[in-house]
């Protein structure tokens, strides 16, 4: 019983502490600084940064219960079939981490509305009108960052055919916004995911209402009208002149 104990014990850190070493990737999978007090980025790429960590925390601990409970399963039937602990551990881990964030939101969703003797998606629904006014602030973080960015390349290109800066002076200006286009692709991303969970939930439990269809149109809204932001940075750039 006690190795059983210390099997679980062992999977849910091991779970967990990984789940904290997640990073921030953007649409194009490479990486994006997650120190949102980066003294080079703007306030409006600053403020984007801190919606986009607070908003993935909506979804992380979802994910991280389901994945835990269904490493530890997975992790048990090792055992059984008298395994090493710590080499069942692992597969665990491996088996939670396999799971994904919206089938570990989705298993946590179930499990909360069963305590709770109520539909898995009325839960769901309140988790994405919550994220609903949250995205609105994002938007107008999105915007301000694509605006910002737009308006940086546009002087650096004028300043550069003056004279005023340097090519190199201008690069470095085009990487900035470049910086602030994968500010944009990481909260479209978590957005993504946080949308893939909510519709993993749904056909998981077959439960449906008018309320989650409204509020998933919203959230399909707000998706599309940052991915337009994301686009009108991404012209910009690609079409500067700025070598």
């Amino acid at each position: 019983m006690k190795t059983i104990v210390r099997l679980i014990a062992i999977t849910l850190s091991l779970s967990l502490a990984l789940g904290g070493c997640v990073t921030t990737q953007g649409a194009d999978g490479q990486a994006v600084s997650s120190n949102c007090e980066d003294p080079s980025l703007s306030g409006a790429e600053r403020q984007l940064c801190l919606d986009n960590k607070s908003f993935n925390n909506t979804v992380l601990g979802g994910a991280l219960t389901g994945g835990a409970i269904g490493g530890g399963a997975a992790a048990l039937g090792c055992l059984a079939a008298k395994e090493n602990p710590l080499t069942c551990a692992l597969i665990g881990l491996t088996v939670g981490a396999l799971i994904g964030a919206a089938d570990g939101y989705a298993t946590a969703k179930t499990q909360e509305a069963a305590r709770q003797n109520v539909r898995a998606i009325d839960l769901v629904t309140a988790d994405i009108r919550r994220d609903n006014e949250k995205l609105e602030s994002m938007l107008r973080s999105s915007e301000a960052v694509s605006r910002e960015n737009q308006k940086r390349l546009a002087q650096a290109e004028q300043q550069l055919r003056s004279g005023r800066i340097t090519l190199k002076q201008a690069q470095a200006e085009k990487a900035k916004a470049e910086s602030g286009r994968k500010q944009i692709e990481a909260t479209l991303a978590s957005m993504e995911d946080a949308k893939k969970a909510y519709e993993r939930t749904q056909q998981q439990t077959g439960e449906n209402s008018p309320a989650f269809s409204r509020e998933m149109r919203d959230m399909e809204m707000q998706i599309a009208q940052m991915r337009q932001q994301r686009d009108a940075l991404n012209q910009a750039i690609t079409t500067s002149r700025i070598g």
